[in-house]
């Protein structure tokens, strides 16, 4: 019962206006009135909810004082009937936050699993593909972090991007490794096959997000955000990408952030397929790409954070 939900400052002081203001209603009232004294039930229980037993239990005899200072009455018979509703009220509140914290608690287990659950996929994604990934995935939040703080997204978008940008490719592992780790380009057949793995990824995450019904709304967004990445990051911004060709602002932030970070990374790293490239071409790419494949808010964004895209590549970058 030591938890209190408002500032005891608050508290004080609207107590004590309640107290004064019942004190004047039944001093200036109807004295005949054998309902007016009932109001100090308010103050009274209002502490119990707020504040703490005995904070409760003291507005009980002030309330008692009052009355007997108002009506030259009893106040033991009123104390008597006071302090009962003073403890049942401080019990039950006593026993209420319990449960809201037992439920706190096991909210807080469910997410820590569900993240836990997240960082698994995405050590699950680096050694299916250890040869194409290296330290990709990890330099993937670094970019994310220049863009989003760059951008001014909401905090809570911010960390969420980049916490989960790292699982934009999960479903990579469904995609056969004959296909996964060619060294050669695609055929038709072979690329329709690889354009499926946002959706196969974006269907490990629902498997998730069903059993996540009672989990936090922080949780809640953290799963929607990893989803939204998984399955939009190929979408272009002039509604040429997989897997449904969505275009502009029909492509949530997240992945049109991701969009960037993640073709500025895979040029400039080495593939079975390709030879890295400088950062100057990587540059020169994503400019070519302003409107087309790329939102051109975020290559103006970018183009103002290369310095600092090339500093996170030569720190984390391979060698």
């Amino acid at each position: 019962m030591k938890e209190q939900k408002q500032h005891p400052v608050r508290m004080l002081t609207l107590t004590g206006g309640l107290l004064i203001g019942i004190y004047l209603l039944i001093q200036y009232g109807d004295v005949t009135s054998t309902a007016l004294p009932h109001l100090f039930y308010i103050p009274i229980t209002y502490t119990a909810f707020f504040g703490t037993w005995y904070s409760s239990a003291l507005t009980a005899v002030m309330s008692s004082l009052l009355l007997l200072i108002s009506q030259n009455s009893s106040w033991l018979s009123y104390l008597w009937g006071f302090l009962p509703i003073s403890f049942w009220t401080s019990l039950l509140t006593y026993c209420s936050r319990r449960e809201a914290q037992r439920h706190r608690t096991q909210l807080a287990e469910v997410s820590q699993l569900q993240q836990a659950s997240i960082s698994a996929l995405v050590d699950l994604t680096e050694k299916r593909n250890k040869d194409v990934m290296g330290e990709h995935l990890g330099r993937l939040g670094h970019y994310a972090h220049l863009l989003c703080s760059h951008l001014g997204l909401d905090n809570e978008l911010q960390e969420h991007i980049v916490e989960t940008i790292a699982l934009h490719d999960i479903g990579k592992v469904a995609v056969p490794d004959s296909i996964l780790k060619k060294p050669a380009g695609l055929d038709p057949k072979e690329w329709q096959i690889m354009k499926t793995h946002p959706i196969q990824g974006a269907e490990i995450l629902d498997s998730i997000m069903t059993k996540a019904s009672t989990a936090s709304r922080n949780t809640y967004n953290y799963l929607k955000t990893a989803r939204n990445i998984i399955l939009y990051h190929h979408e272009r911004y002039d509604g040429s990408g997989y897997p449904y060709g969505l275009a502009a602002d029909a492509i949530p932030i997240c992945a049109r952030v991701a969009a960037i970070c993640d073709v500025y990374d895979s040029l400039r790293s080495p593939r079975p397929y390709k030879k890295p490239f400088s950062h100057e071409k990587a540059v020169q790419i994503i400019r070519q790409g302003k409107g087309t494949h790329f939102d051109p808010t975020l290559v103006e964004a970018f183009e103002e954070l290369t310095h600092e895209f090339a500093a996170v590549w030569n720190q984390y970058g391979e060698n």
